[in-house]
Protein backbone atom coordinates (compact mmCIF):
# COMPACT_ATOMS: atom_id res chain seq x y z
CA UNK A 1 0.00 0.00 0.00
CA UNK A 2 2.93 2.34 0.66
CA UNK A 3 4.30 1.86 -2.88
CA UNK A 4 0.93 2.46 -4.56
CA UNK A 5 0.43 5.62 -2.49
CA UNK A 6 3.89 6.86 -3.53
CA UNK A 7 3.13 6.13 -7.20
CA UNK A 8 -0.19 7.96 -6.92
CA UNK A 9 1.50 11.02 -5.37
CA UNK A 10 4.21 11.07 -8.05
CA UNK A 11 1.63 10.78 -10.86
CA UNK A 12 -0.41 13.56 -9.32
CA UNK A 13 2.67 15.84 -9.17
CA UNK A 14 3.55 15.04 -12.78
CA UNK A 15 0.04 15.88 -14.02
CA UNK A 16 -0.07 19.07 -11.93
CA UNK A 17 3.32 20.26 -13.17
CA UNK A 18 2.37 19.64 -16.83
CA UNK A 19 -0.78 21.73 -16.54
CA UNK A 20 0.87 24.58 -14.65
CA UNK A 21 1.72 27.63 -16.78
CA UNK A 22 5.24 28.95 -16.45
CA UNK A 23 5.42 32.73 -16.17
CA UNK A 24 7.80 34.35 -18.61
CA UNK A 25 9.49 37.66 -17.78
CA UNK A 26 8.16 40.65 -19.64
CA UNK A 27 10.63 42.27 -22.01
CA UNK A 28 12.33 45.36 -20.63
CA UNK A 29 11.28 48.51 -22.48
CA UNK A 30 12.34 52.13 -22.27
CA UNK A 31 9.63 54.75 -21.83
CA UNK A 32 8.77 56.71 -24.96
CA UNK A 33 9.65 60.36 -24.35
CA UNK A 34 8.08 63.37 -26.02
CA UNK A 35 9.92 66.48 -27.14
CA UNK A 36 8.54 69.78 -25.86
CA UNK A 37 8.17 72.60 -28.37
CA UNK A 38 8.40 76.00 -26.66
CA UNK A 39 9.39 78.20 -29.58
CA UNK A 40 12.70 79.92 -30.23
CA UNK A 41 14.89 82.71 -28.89
CA UNK A 42 17.42 84.78 -30.81
CA UNK A 43 21.04 84.41 -29.83
CA UNK A 44 23.24 87.42 -30.48
CA UNK A 45 25.97 88.85 -28.30
CA UNK A 46 27.99 92.02 -28.94
CA UNK A 47 31.30 90.12 -29.14
CA UNK A 48 29.96 87.39 -31.46
CA UNK A 49 30.05 87.70 -35.24
CA UNK A 50 26.97 85.54 -35.77
CA UNK A 51 23.36 85.22 -34.71
CA UNK A 52 20.65 82.56 -34.95
CA UNK A 53 17.46 81.31 -33.33
CA UNK A 54 17.78 78.42 -30.88
CA UNK A 55 15.14 76.32 -29.05
CA UNK A 56 13.77 78.08 -25.94
CA UNK A 57 14.17 74.83 -23.98
CA UNK A 58 17.98 75.21 -24.23
CA UNK A 59 19.95 77.47 -21.87
CA UNK A 60 23.05 79.19 -23.35
CA UNK A 61 26.38 79.17 -21.52
CA UNK A 62 28.91 81.67 -22.84
CA UNK A 63 32.57 80.68 -22.91
CA UNK A 64 34.54 82.38 -20.16
CA UNK A 65 37.90 80.85 -21.04
CA UNK A 66 41.03 82.57 -22.25
CA UNK A 67 40.81 80.82 -25.62
CA UNK A 68 41.35 83.14 -28.59
CA UNK A 69 38.51 85.65 -28.82
CA UNK A 70 36.21 83.45 -26.67
CA UNK A 71 33.86 82.69 -29.54
CA UNK A 72 32.35 79.48 -28.20
CA UNK A 73 28.90 79.07 -26.72
CA UNK A 74 27.16 75.92 -25.49
CA UNK A 75 23.44 75.28 -25.00
CA UNK A 76 22.12 72.88 -22.36
CA UNK A 77 18.77 71.05 -22.25
CA UNK A 78 18.94 69.61 -18.73
CA UNK A 79 15.68 67.65 -18.83
CA UNK A 80 17.05 65.16 -21.37
CA UNK A 81 20.77 65.54 -20.65
CA UNK A 82 21.51 67.16 -24.02
CA UNK A 83 24.21 69.73 -24.79
CA UNK A 84 24.63 71.59 -28.07
CA UNK A 85 28.31 72.46 -28.38
CA UNK A 86 29.13 75.18 -30.91
CA UNK A 87 32.35 76.76 -32.11
CA UNK A 88 33.35 79.55 -34.45
CA UNK A 89 36.53 79.65 -36.51
CA UNK A 90 37.94 82.30 -38.78
CA UNK A 91 40.61 81.01 -41.17
CA UNK A 92 43.24 82.85 -43.20
CA UNK A 93 41.64 82.05 -46.57
CA UNK A 94 39.29 79.76 -48.47
CA UNK A 95 41.92 77.01 -48.82
CA UNK A 96 42.36 76.87 -45.03
CA UNK A 97 38.59 76.84 -44.66
CA UNK A 98 38.23 73.83 -46.96
CA UNK A 99 41.00 72.03 -45.06
CA UNK A 100 39.10 72.61 -41.80
CA UNK A 101 35.90 71.21 -43.32
CA UNK A 102 37.77 68.12 -44.59
CA UNK A 103 39.38 67.66 -41.15
CA UNK A 104 35.97 67.94 -39.46
CA UNK A 105 34.42 65.31 -41.76
CA UNK A 106 37.38 62.92 -41.32
CA UNK A 107 37.14 63.23 -37.53
CA UNK A 108 33.39 62.61 -37.69
CA UNK A 109 34.00 59.39 -39.67
CA UNK A 110 36.46 58.18 -37.01
CA UNK A 111 34.21 58.74 -34.01
CA UNK A 112 30.93 57.19 -35.21
CA UNK A 113 29.89 53.92 -33.52
CA UNK A 114 30.40 50.60 -35.36
CA UNK A 115 27.69 49.75 -37.92
CA UNK A 116 26.51 53.35 -38.05
CA UNK A 117 26.39 55.59 -41.08
CA UNK A 118 26.55 59.32 -41.65
CA UNK A 119 24.12 61.07 -43.94
CA UNK A 120 25.34 64.48 -45.13
CA UNK A 121 22.43 66.77 -46.01
CA UNK A 122 22.85 70.12 -47.74
CA UNK A 123 20.37 72.66 -46.36
CA UNK A 124 18.83 75.30 -48.59
CA UNK A 125 19.04 78.65 -46.89
CA UNK A 126 17.57 82.04 -47.81
CA UNK A 127 21.07 83.57 -47.71
CA UNK A 128 22.65 81.95 -50.78
CA UNK A 129 26.15 83.07 -49.74
CA UNK A 130 26.22 80.41 -47.00
CA UNK A 131 26.81 76.67 -47.31
CA UNK A 132 25.00 74.67 -44.62
CA UNK A 133 25.41 70.94 -43.95
CA UNK A 134 23.71 68.64 -41.46
CA UNK A 135 25.39 65.34 -40.59
CA UNK A 136 22.93 62.78 -39.23
CA UNK A 137 24.43 59.70 -37.57
CA UNK A 138 22.34 56.51 -37.63
CA UNK A 139 22.06 53.99 -34.80
CA UNK A 140 22.44 54.55 -31.07
CA UNK A 141 24.99 57.35 -31.05
CA UNK A 142 25.55 59.85 -28.23
CA UNK A 143 26.09 62.44 -31.01
CA UNK A 144 23.14 62.01 -33.41
CA UNK A 145 23.59 65.38 -35.19
CA UNK A 146 26.39 67.69 -36.21
CA UNK A 147 26.31 70.68 -38.53
CA UNK A 148 28.62 73.07 -40.37
CA UNK A 149 27.85 76.55 -41.67
CA UNK A 150 30.35 78.46 -43.78
CA UNK A 151 30.43 81.75 -45.69
CA UNK A 152 32.59 80.04 -48.36
CA UNK A 153 35.43 82.51 -47.72
CA UNK A 154 37.01 82.20 -44.30
CA UNK A 155 34.36 81.78 -41.56
CA UNK A 156 33.09 78.50 -40.17
CA UNK A 157 30.47 77.82 -37.49
CA UNK A 158 29.94 74.26 -36.29
CA UNK A 159 27.76 72.53 -33.76
CA UNK A 160 27.14 69.06 -32.41
CA UNK A 161 24.37 67.66 -30.25
CA UNK A 162 25.67 65.41 -27.47
CA UNK A 163 23.64 63.27 -25.05
CA UNK A 164 25.08 62.59 -21.59
CA UNK A 165 24.41 58.87 -22.18
CA UNK A 166 24.14 56.83 -25.38
CA UNK A 167 20.41 57.04 -26.17
CA UNK A 168 18.12 54.24 -27.26
CA UNK A 169 16.95 55.50 -30.65
CA UNK A 170 13.57 53.72 -30.45
CA UNK A 171 12.47 55.27 -27.17
CA UNK A 172 13.87 58.70 -28.12
CA UNK A 173 12.39 58.79 -31.63
CA UNK A 174 10.17 61.78 -30.80
CA UNK A 175 13.01 63.63 -29.05
CA UNK A 176 15.41 63.02 -31.96
CA UNK A 177 12.79 64.11 -34.48
CA UNK A 178 12.14 67.31 -32.50
CA UNK A 179 15.88 67.97 -32.15
CA UNK A 180 16.37 67.50 -35.88
CA UNK A 181 13.66 70.07 -36.65
CA UNK A 182 15.11 72.52 -34.12
CA UNK A 183 18.63 72.16 -35.55
CA UNK A 184 17.24 72.79 -39.05
CA UNK A 185 15.53 75.93 -37.75
CA UNK A 186 18.78 77.09 -36.13
CA UNK A 187 20.68 76.56 -39.39
CA UNK A 188 18.06 78.30 -41.53
CA UNK A 189 18.03 81.38 -39.28
CA UNK A 190 21.82 81.58 -38.96
CA UNK A 191 23.57 84.77 -40.11
CA UNK A 192 27.17 85.90 -39.99
CA UNK A 193 27.54 89.52 -38.90
CA UNK A 194 30.33 91.99 -39.56
CA UNK A 195 32.85 92.15 -36.71
CA UNK A 196 32.37 95.22 -34.51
Amino acid sequence: MGVSLLVAVLMSLTVTSCCHRHEMPKPYAYPRLTYPSKGFQTFHAPDKTYQFEYPATFVPTLDKSSLPKGRWVDFRFERYGITLFTSYLQTANKTSLNEQIDRHEALLQKKIPPYSTIQKIGINQPDKSLSVYLYEISGNSATPFEFLITDNHNRLFSGNVLFDEVPDRDSLADVLNGLSKDMLHLMKTFRFRKPS
